[in-house]
């Protein structure tokens, strides 16, 4: 056992096949000797079979042959006889190929002569069916004469039994016109006794036949010479008279030689054919009961042999096998019990078949190794599995199947299950594209599948979460890329708020650069007025210059005060002019589009009864087409107006289709457009709260800044005669040149304010996205 124990595993192979080949090759020499024989015989059954089948094939094509010489016989037509005759010579070609390939066949003399007596008889039988085909054939051709020359015979008579009756009255024309009658009674009897007989051969109606060609013949003679003065020439109708006794007994004839060629040819043939095949029949049935006999015998030998041979090589393979399973089974299951349990992690002292010399030895020492590096990467799939991120491993190549999923994958894609094609439990081993969805940028697939675009940073859509995704490449030691490693974290709450974010701060940035615009366009026509109210005011500014110098400081310091307060109170006044503006147009336009979707509603009414209408209408003009069609000649004016009037239902119906699609497009328009303007509203009204609050601020300034003017007035009560004239045109001048002056740069800085502010929340969101 030793020496058995050293060997290696291929020679302890080795030695298991060479020896049962051994013992096989002898029992395979005795086996093929036993199944060439058995092949020897069988081939004779199957051969005896085939043999046995063709003889079975021409006993139908003989039958078949049989049946058309039949339909030969009661063919009562010429296309008939024609189809009747080509089946049957198909059916004899067919059994003389088949007798032919069975003789080839047979292996026994006394079938061969048996088939050869047979075709012999099939050229008797052929050659017999030919003259009764031929005999048929005459026989339909002298009926059709006879019935012919039958019709002709009768317009002859009418003519002759006409002119009889307008014939000068003679002694002989009574006697005459008997004999005429009579002659068209036998004329008759024999035209029905004959097609009787053709439809029922009998003696009686044969008879009958004879007895009426006799009558013709007697009555014709009298009508064959020629006739006494002014009567009738009666011999053209005696000449048809004779032909048609002669054409019946010639179709008696014919029907006579096709019964003795059938009694005295067709019959003794067809027997003896038949006899032939029997005899064929009956040496086949020998033939095979010895070919039975002999595969048999064959048979009992390969079955007394090989079980003999089969216990020699199960002894031989049951030594060899247990001597194998103690050198090789049994260290392998040891080894393969090892491997199991270092895959769950567990690690053992001892290895089996360590010190060995063959494979067995070599494999305990790998494994050996082997669990050092499992103790690792087991140590490493541990922290992989309880990381607080999730992680996943996809194969290379075409597919990109996933591998490996940690915890916190399978646990974050539960979240959106119902957007993935299988369950999270089930992630591992479906392709990475389950992952994908169309709306990212870059699809996942063309990202992995190329090493050198990664490592990857990027945001991914999965359902309705936001995905931060890395994605890096994983290589081996010779640097070959083994697949990616993803890693990925649920940042769906950032990017809503990132988006929230931007859809709030840009609906309040754009109705600030709105309202600074509206201020721009005010300050610029308040400055146009002002360039109008100075140049009026300059042609009496001189008459008031003396008076005004007095007031100069007093009322600059009140101006400069003023125009502080006018500005603010100004913006205030124009932001809320806007946004109580804004509140009207809103609210307006919420009232035109709930109109419109009323009106449309009742548009929608009255389609459905102008529909209504043209269907009633319809009816009413096809009634009125039914009406005007019984009305025959005198409706069919009313009918091309009912007409008229359908067409004209019918484009109406179509009609107030198109105008109930139209309907129904402009009340999903309208729906679209009130959650707009609602939207619009709540814009508006947070307008109003911060014009309100700087409202307040501005209340103090106001009362000041009026104080300061009551002052100004007082001190300017001496230039009130100048002031009358000018002070209305200086004072709107002044108001407005300053407060446009203030709007304008106030709706400068505004619009500045606007676009820092815009540019801000932009960084802001991009440092949201990226983190």
């Amino acid at each position: 056992m030793t020496f058995l124990a050293n060997l290696s595993v291929g020679r302890k192979l080795a030695l298991a096949v060479i020896l049962p080949l051994l013992l096989l090759g002898g029992m395979i020499t005795v086996v093929w000797n036993a199944l060439g024989e058995i092949e020897e015989n069988f081939a004779r059954e199957v051969r005896a079979d085939e043999v046995g089948n063709r003889l079975i094939e021409i006993e139908v094509a003989v039958n078949d042959a049989r049946v058309h010489l039949r339909d030969v016989i009661n063919a009562d037509l010429a296309q008939a006889l024609d189809s009747a005759e080509a089946l049957g010579a198909r059916a004899m070609a067919r059994a003389e190929s088949l007798a032919r390939e069975a003789m080839t066949n047979a292996t026994s003399p006394a079938v061969q002569a048996a088939l050869r007596d047979g075709l012999e008889r099939f050229r008797e039988y052929a050659e017999v069916r030919q003259r009764v085909i031929a005999e048929r054939r005459r026989l339909l051709d002298t009926r059709d004469r006879f019935f012919a020359l039958g019709r002709e015979y009768g317009q002859s008579f009418e003519l002759a039994a006409g002119e009889m009756e307008f014939a000068p009255a003679a002694p002989e024309r009574e006697e005459r016109r008997q004999r005429l009658l009579s002659l068209n009674r036998a004329a008759t009897d024999i035209r029905i006794a004959l097609l009787e007989e053709l439809s029922m051969a009998d003696e009686t109606r044969r008879r009958r036949v004879i007895s009426a060609a006799q009558q013709m013949r007697v009555y014709l003679r009298p009508l064959s010479s020629a006739p006494p003065p002014r009567m009738v020439d009666l011999r053209p109708l005696a000449a048809q008279a004779e032909q048609m006794a002669m054409l019946a007994e010639g179709v008696l004839a014919s029907l006579d030689a096709i019964e003795v060629l059938r009694r005295t040819g067709v019959v003794p043939n067809r027997e003896r054919m038949e006899a032939a095949l029997a005899a064929a029949a009956a040496a086949m049935e020998i033939e095979e009961n010895v070919s039975v006999d002999r595969l048999h015998a064959s048979l009992e030998t390969a079955r007394t042999t090989m079980p003999l041979a089969g216990a020699l090589m199960a002894v031989l393979l049951v030594g060899l096998g247990v001597a194998n399973a103690r050198a090789i089974s049994r260290p392998l299951t040891g080894l393969a019990a090892m491997v199991a349990a270092l895959a769950r992690g567990e690690v053992t002292d001892r290895i089996a078949g360590e010190g060995r010399k063959d494979e067995i030895g070599v494999i305990a020492g790998a494994l050996r190794s082997l669990q050092a590096t499992v103790t690792r990467a087991f140590a490493q799939g541990q922290m992989l599995e309880q990381v607080p991120l999730g992680v996943m491993v996809c194969e290379p190549g075409g597919t990109l199947r996933i591998t490996y999923a940690n915890a916190t994958s399978k646990a974050e894609l539960a979240k959106v299950e119902k957007a993935l094609p299988c369950r999270a439990a089930e992630i591992e081993g479906q392709s990475v594209d389950v992952l994908d969805d169309p709306r990212n940028p870059q699809p996942l697939r063309a990202l992995l599948s190329d090493p050198a675009r990664l490592p990857y940073t990027g945001q991914l859509q999965l359902g309705g979460e936001v995905l931060l995704l890395r994605a890096t490449a994983i290589r081996d030691a010779r640097g070959q890329y083994l697949g990616p490693m993803l890693s990925w974290s649920v940042i769906t709450a950032q990017a809503r708020l990132a988006e929230s974010f931007e859809a709030e701060v840009g609906a309040v940035v754009a109705a600030v650069a709105r309202s600074a615009t509206h201020l721009q366009e005010s300050a610029r026509g308040m400055s146009g007025s002002a360039r109008r109210s100075g140049e009026e005011a300059a042609a009496v500014a001189s008459a008031s210059a003396q008076a005004g110098s007095s007031v100069q400081a007093v009322a600059a310091s009140a101006e400069e005060l003023a125009a502080s307060v006018a500005e603010v109170t100004r913006q205030v006044q124009s932001g809320a002019g806007v946004a109580r503006d804004a509140a009207e147009e809103t609210r307006r336009a919420d009232a035109t589009i709930r109109s419109l979707s009323d009106a449309a509603e009742r548009i929608g009414e009255v389609v459905e009864l102008i529909s209504s209408i043209a269907g009633q209408t319809n009816l009413l003009a096809l009634n009125a087409t039914i009406e005007a069609a019984r009305a025959g000649e005198a409706g069919k004016g009313f009918a091309v107006v009912a007409s008229e009037v359908k067409n004209l239902a019918s484009q109406t119906a179509r009609a107030t289709e198109d105008i109930a699609s139209q309907i129904q497009s402009i009340q999903g328009s309208t729906a679209q457009a009130v959650a707009a303007l609602r939207g619009i509203g709540n814009t508006v009204e947070r307008m109003n709260q911060v014009t309100a609050t700087i409202a307040a601020a501005v209340e103090e300034q106001s009362a000041a800044t009026q104080e300061i003017a009551r002052s100004a007035a007082q001190v300017s009560e001496g230039t009130q005669a100048v002031s009358r004239r000018i002070g209305d045109v200086s004072a709107a001048a002044a108001e407005t040149g300053q407060a446009a002056a203030s709007v304008l740069e106030a709706a400068g800085g505004l619009s500045g304010q606007a676009a820092a502010l815009r540019s801000k929340a932009d960084e802001f969101l991009r440092s949201v996205r990226a983190a």
